[in-house]
């Protein structure tokens, strides 16, 4: 149900009560979903959907807000637990944000600014500035090999 390497990253405690049995179906879909929110931390990948998860899920843990404690509860997790073993696995290094994720994170933050500015003179600095964004994390996007065909 869960991948070994999610499982360790959980840690013992997080990890047995993942794995506790007599669950009922409702309560392994909300694991499911703190799985799928952990997994989503963990993802190293460097597009702009995976980066977007990416941060939404860490807000999500980071925040602990009523959402996060609903879900928990409905999962039968304890929310602190939970939030707790995510904190260390961050200020262990263990989930990190690559330099491409976080210009994806300042490319999104800048456009929700140039979204909701009135002014001319200050959305054409924010456009620029989103223009540098882009500019940086295109140099971040692998080249393709060019391979001829025989």
């Amino acid at each position: 149900m869960y991948s070994q390497d999610l499982l360790k990253v959980m840690g013992t405690r997080l990890a047995t009560e993942f794995l506790k049995e007599r669950t009922c179906n409702e309560e392994r879909l909300w694991k499911s979903v703190v799985a799928t929110a952990l997994e989503d931390c963990l993802n190293l990948s460097g597009t702009k959907n995976e980066s977007y998860r990416k941060q939404d899920a860490h807000k999500w843990f980071i925040d602990g807000g009523g959402d996060f404690q609903n879900v928990c509860y409905m999962a039968g997790l304890d929310p602190v637990l939970v939030r707790n073993r995510y904190l260390t696995l961050y200020e262990e290094g263990v989930i990190i944000f690559t330099p491409v994720q976080k210009e994806w994170g300042k490319y999104r933050e800048s456009y929700k600014v140039y979204r909701g500015d009135t002014t001319k003179e200050q959305r054409a600095l924010i456009r620029k500035n989103i223009e540098r964004i882009k500019c940086r994390i295109i140099k971040f996007k692998p080249k393709k090999k060019n391979v001829r065909q025989r």
